[in-house]
């Protein structure tokens, strides 16, 4: 009998090798319509420029919803005349059709940051400071009791302190300088004596002189017909 041919045993084939990946690296799968992104750039750059791109769109719709409330209002209140009332209301129509793709897009910028944040070295972390022992402390329940029953306390009895100090008392002057300034009133008041003297002298004087005066100038009231300066001549 011929002998069976045993087939050849094929060697496995080996596994090809799985695409290098990439740490830093653009995130894949983004929706269509989202705007490219530089080749080059770093995944915290795609990360924020995907963020101000959804924060763009999110204003755009906030101000699009603004102009459909308005012209919501003006139909609402028939504020637009009838002739124009077509035109308002065809302007509705298409600012409901820009919410509706603004909307879409919005979805998809969402996605995409959720995708781009999901990328290692993307979301860059703020490292945080220890906080100190006198901060810890200042937040812990002992700080309160402390101010409480130890501060508080001890603020009252210095204001209570304060308010009940007697009033200081004005230090003695030397009997040198009380003496000086005895000497120095006396002759206060002796130059007040002499001045008041020389005053009721000048007043005495204007006195006498003014009556003076008024004795010699003095005319009499009824004079004889003999002084009559005024003569009369006869004819």
């Amino acid at each position: 009998m011929p002998m069976r041919q045993q087939p050849a045993a094929v060697p496995p084939s080996s596994p090809s090798p799985s695409p290098a990946t990439t740490v830093n690296s653009i995130p894949t799968g983004i929706p269509t319509g989202i705007p490219a992104l530089p080749e080059d750039a770093t995944p915290a750059e795609a990360l924020a420029a995907l963020t101000s791109y959804r924060k763009e769109l999110r204003n755009q719709l906030d101000r699009l919803e603004g102009t459909r409330r308005e012209l919501t209002q003006s139909l609402q209140r028939n504020t637009v005349p009838e002739a124009a009332t077509p035109g308002v209301v065809a302007r509705l129509r298409d600012v409901d059709a820009q919410i509706a793709s603004v909307d879409r897009q919005l979805a998809d910028a969402n996605l995409a940051v959720a995708r781009a944040a999901a990328v290692p070295g993307a979301v860059v972390s703020t490292p945080v400071t220890p906080a100190s022992q006198l901060d810890r402390f200042a937040e812990s329940p002992l700080a309160i009791v402390f101010t409480l029953f130890v501060l508080a306390p001890m603020a009252g009895a210095y204001a209570w302190r304060l308010l009940r100090r007697p009033a200081p008392v004005p230090k003695t002057v030397p009997p040198a300088l009380e003496a000086r300034f005895e000497q120095v009133t006396q002759a206060i008041d002796a130059v007040a004596i002499e001045v008041e003297r020389i005053g009721e002298g000048q007043r005495f004087i204007t006195k006498a002189l003014g009556e003076g005066r008024r004795e010699a100038v003095a005319v009499p009231a009824s004079l004889p017909a003999s002084a009559d300066p005024v003569q009369r001549v006869g004819p």
